[in-house]
């Protein structure tokens, strides 16, 4: 899978995501919207596809000329033009033969001059990507750096028993969890009713692990910072992880607590404001319409449905495997039938008596007999002999030519 089939992929998901949040949200559990937001997560940091399936994203993608064009030029090492035989020629990493690919034959020169610019343009956006991950990167570092050096010299430890550190701060606008450590504000800390409101919320994020995975989803984030669709799922992810904190946090203090805990909320709605992207801070408030959202969602107690639950999880999880999955092998004549032929990773090398000639590659085998050529290759760990193709004597003269013989 190249990089623009991993952008596609992703964007695709994202937006079945965000699809399913808004026909569906309401009657699902705000844990379930969380697995979907980490299945995207996985497709942000994870290129590359898990299996082959005949109808993909990358096998619709690549049906678009201007798709298809750049995914084959994305990863070329090396390129140029061969006059005499008028194709382009050029070199990929994840082609396993030393010899160099080509397009078609008859190629015109300025067909090579379109390539060209291609691929230059490809390698300038690759240049501006990485630059943007360092920037966006060195943004996180220095807004969290700075930002705990600050509390370093403001805060004072509250004594309270936990595996985690509990600061007060005087201040602040919400309550936070950061990194292994909870801040509350001096006046919220004097309020015991409020600071078991505080703790119950900030400690259902710390069991969630959201503290962690805020890290994980700045990663995807830098990594795909050119993407606005990147920005927006980790806003929704963000303001679901505190839907989910909510619910952890009512159940633990019980139901009898809920009106109360609404009205904690309501009482942070004054000094709420949204989240940084960039903030390794989980805040217990986000924003007024996300914190609207929330107070909205406690007072109505919504009921979830298991069909509509079912229903999201169903038409996810296919989104997730055409996203992660790649296109099928073509074979390479349409005519033609194919035979597995044992077991094996590379090709047989031995030498027919009748064959002309035989060139053999890491993962394929050419045989010339007369005027056709046999291809023998390995397709899914086994090895496969595809019909003879008939050819022009220029043409074998062409192939053995450019193949050094």
């Amino acid at each position: 899978m190249t990089d623009l089939i991993w952008v596609i992929s992703s964007s695709v998901l994202i937006i079945a995501v965000l699809i399913i949040r808004a026909v569906f949200g309401k009657r699902m559990r705000s844990g379930l919207r969380c697995a979907l937001w980490g299945l995207v997560l996985i497709r942000l940091l994870i290129p590359g596809t898990v299996f082959e399936l005949p109808f993909s994203v990358e096998s619709t993608a690549t049906k678009i000329d201007a798709v298809s064009n750049i995914v084959e030029f994305e990863n070329v090492n090396h390129y140029g033009y061969d006059e005499e035989n008028r194709m382009v020629y050029y070199y990929r990493p994840d082609f396993p033969a030393t010899k160099p690919m080509v397009t078609e034959e008859n190629v015109p020169y300025e067909r090579f001059v379109e390539i060209e610019k291609t691929i230059d343009v490809i390698r300038v956006l690759r240049i501006v990507w990485y630059s943007g991950i360092a920037v966006t990167a060195s943004a996180f570092l220095v807004k969290n750096g700075v930002f705990y050096l600050k509390l370093r010299r403001r805060r004072k430890r509250l004594d309270i028993k936990s595996k985690l550190k509990f600061y007060r701060i005087d201040g602040i606008s919400s309550p936070f969890l950061f990194v292994n450590s909870i801040y509350i504000d001096t006046a919220v800390a004097n309020d015991e009713e409020k600071l078991n409101h505080v703790l119950s919320h900030e400690l259902s994020h710390y069991r969630h692990k959201d503290h962690w995975f805020a890290f994980l989803r700045f990663a995807a984030t830098a990594l795909h910072w050119y993407n606005p669709l990147v920005w927006i799922a980790s806003y929704y992810y963000r303001r679901d992880t505190d839907l989910f904190a909510d619910d952890g946090a009512i159940r633990t203090l019980g139901e009898s607590e809920r009106e109360k805990y609404g009205k904690t909320l309501i009482a942070f709605a004054d000094a709420s404001k949204r989240e940084s992207a960039l903030s390794g801070a989980i805040m217990m408030t986000g924003g007024k319409a996300a914190l609207f959202e929330r107070i909205k969602r406690i007072a109505k107690k919504p009921k979830t449905s298991i069909i509509c639950a079912v229903s999201a999880l169903v038409v996810a999880l296919a989104v997730v495997i055409i996203a992660f999955a790649g296109k099928s092998d073509e074979k390479p004549d349409d005519t033609g039938t194919e035979t597995e032929q044992g077991t094996d990773q590379t090709p047989d090398d031995s030498i027919p008596d009748d064959a002309d000639l035989v060139i053999v590659y890491p993962n394929y085998k050419l045989t010339f007999t007369g005027d056709s050529v046999q291809c023998e290759y390995v397709k899914n760990g086994k090895t496969v002999l595809a019909d003879p193709v008939s050819l022009t004597d220029k043409q074998i003269r062409d192939v053995k030519a450019f193949a050094g013989y």
